[in-house]
């Protein structure tokens, strides 16, 4: 479901609008770079993640108290409620994730989002859809065992060192901070040595939007 943008007074672009430009995109960057040469990746000699780990009442009871109190119009029950009786929804929860994993497969109804378009920055053109990003809400319980799953598999890349030593994204411990803090640390004992620093810098348009599953699994895996 798409919403248009409540900071917006704009009459011109309707919830169609904003989802055929999003959707077109996508597939005009997956045009552009189809013809690109299949990535080499070397074997590391790791036994794949084929499974996750059940999980536990611990586990669970762990994760709901650290996940804030955030609710999407989607949810059946306020957030907040559904924390304060956690107790008496651990379990229940703990077998709808175990039997996720034990299958595969991610419920579809959890698969759905609130989308709202939002302006990049205010003084764009509110009339112009290229001027939006989509920011997606979902529902707290897709949230929930998608945040359990990301620490199942966290723990396997950790375990075997599969992330690159510079990778800073959805790591604890590394941000964007911590990733400046190198690059300029980098290049401040690049000028004490004398030498020529280069620096380049990609901004890469919808790039989670194209990310390639297959290669993602090839090269964590």
């Amino acid at each position: 479901m798409l919403q248009l943008p409540s900071q917006s007074a704009t009459d011109k672009l309707s919830a169609d609008d904003f989802t055929k430009f999003f959707v077109d995109k996508v597939a005009k960057i997956h045009a552009s770079t189809a013809a690109a040469a299949v990535p080499v990746i070397i074997p590391r000699g790791v036994l794949p993640l084929t499974e996750l780990e059940p999980t536990s009442v611990h586990e669970i009871n762990k994760l709901l108290s650290t996940l804030p109190a955030k609710s999407c119009s989607l949810d059946t029950i306020p957030t907040w409620l559904l924390k304060r009786i956690s107790a008496t929804v651990w379990p229940i929860l703990c077998h709808l994730c175990n039997l996720s994993f034990q299958h595969d497969s991610f419920p579809s109804q959890l698969k759905h989002a609130v989308v709202t378009s939002r302006l990049k920055k205010p003084a764009l053109d509110p009339d112009t859809a290229s001027t939006y990003r989509p920011i997606s809400n979902l529902s707290f319980i897709s949230k929930f065992v998608e945040r359990l799953v990301a620490n199942h598999f966290t723990s396997h890349v950790n375990l075997h060192t599969l992330l690159p030593a510079q990778q800073s994204a959805y790591r604890p411990f590394h941000s964007t901070e911590t990733a400046v803090l190198s690059v300029h640390n980098d290049l401040v004992h690049a000028v004490d040595n004398c030498r020529v620093s280069q620096l380049v810098l990609l901004d890469l348009s919808a790039a989670f939007d194209k990310v390639d599953h297959q290669v993602l699994l090839c090269m964590l895996l």
